[in-house]
Protein backbone atom coordinates (compact mmCIF):
# COMPACT_ATOMS: atom_id res chain seq x y z
CA UNK A 1 0.00 0.00 0.00
CA UNK A 2 1.41 3.70 -0.76
CA UNK A 3 -0.01 6.93 -0.09
CA UNK A 4 0.18 10.20 -1.76
CA UNK A 5 1.13 13.44 -0.28
CA UNK A 6 -1.69 15.87 1.40
CA UNK A 7 -4.01 17.40 0.32
CA UNK A 8 -5.48 14.18 -1.29
CA UNK A 9 -3.92 11.08 0.92
CA UNK A 10 -5.30 8.17 -1.45
CA UNK A 11 -3.47 4.68 -1.28
CA UNK A 12 -3.26 2.04 -3.42
CA UNK A 13 -3.15 -1.95 -3.05
CA UNK A 14 0.04 -3.90 -4.21
CA UNK A 15 0.44 -7.31 -5.01
CA UNK A 16 3.71 -9.34 -4.24
CA UNK A 17 3.06 -11.32 -7.06
CA UNK A 18 1.08 -9.13 -9.28
CA UNK A 19 2.05 -5.95 -8.73
CA UNK A 20 -0.92 -2.98 -8.81
CA UNK A 21 -4.22 -3.63 -7.95
CA UNK A 22 -6.98 -1.74 -9.27
CA UNK A 23 -6.86 2.29 -8.92
CA UNK A 24 -5.35 4.53 -6.03
CA UNK A 25 -8.49 5.45 -4.04
CA UNK A 26 -9.03 7.85 -1.70
CA UNK A 27 -8.63 6.32 2.42
CA UNK A 28 -9.23 9.84 4.22
CA UNK A 29 -12.15 11.88 4.10
CA UNK A 30 -11.77 14.27 6.67
CA UNK A 31 -10.49 17.98 5.73
CA UNK A 32 -8.28 20.09 7.25
CA UNK A 33 -5.27 19.21 9.75
CA UNK A 34 -2.36 16.87 8.99
CA UNK A 35 -2.43 13.30 8.50
CA UNK A 36 0.70 11.65 8.97
CA UNK A 37 2.51 8.39 10.25
CA UNK A 38 0.22 6.10 7.54
CA UNK A 39 0.95 2.47 8.28
CA UNK A 40 -1.49 -0.52 7.20
CA UNK A 41 -2.24 -3.73 8.23
CA UNK A 42 -3.52 -6.86 6.20
CA UNK A 43 -5.12 -10.26 6.96
CA UNK A 44 -6.93 -13.47 5.43
CA UNK A 45 -9.73 -15.03 5.71
CA UNK A 46 -12.76 -17.15 4.92
CA UNK A 47 -14.54 -13.61 4.26
CA UNK A 48 -11.68 -12.50 1.59
CA UNK A 49 -8.39 -9.95 2.30
CA UNK A 50 -8.64 -6.90 4.65
CA UNK A 51 -6.36 -4.21 4.46
CA UNK A 52 -6.76 -1.50 7.36
CA UNK A 53 -4.61 1.61 7.25
CA UNK A 54 -4.27 3.91 10.20
CA UNK A 55 -3.02 7.34 10.22
CA UNK A 56 -2.19 10.16 13.01
CA UNK A 57 -4.53 12.85 12.31
CA UNK A 58 -4.44 16.17 14.33
CA UNK A 59 -7.69 17.78 12.47
CA UNK A 60 -9.77 17.07 15.43
CA UNK A 61 -12.48 16.48 12.88
CA UNK A 62 -13.74 13.20 13.70
CA UNK A 63 -14.79 11.50 17.20
CA UNK A 64 -11.51 12.17 18.99
CA UNK A 65 -11.28 16.14 19.53
CA UNK A 66 -8.29 15.98 22.02
CA UNK A 67 -5.57 17.20 19.84
CA UNK A 68 -3.71 13.92 17.48
CA UNK A 69 -6.02 11.11 16.92
CA UNK A 70 -5.39 7.69 15.42
CA UNK A 71 -7.57 7.22 12.43
CA UNK A 72 -8.56 4.20 10.09
CA UNK A 73 -10.33 2.75 7.75
CA UNK A 74 -11.39 -1.08 7.11
CA UNK A 75 -11.55 -1.65 3.22
CA UNK A 76 -12.13 -5.15 2.15
CA UNK A 77 -9.95 -6.01 -0.94
CA UNK A 78 -11.57 -7.24 -4.25
CA UNK A 79 -10.05 -10.02 -6.42
CA UNK A 80 -9.27 -7.16 -9.30
CA UNK A 81 -8.28 -4.49 -6.88
CA UNK A 82 -10.06 -1.14 -5.99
Amino acid sequence: MWTTPPPERTSRIFSANQGPLGQAMQVNTLTGGQRFSLCAATTSGPAGEIAFPAWVDDSKAGADKSGRAIEGRVLPIPAAGF
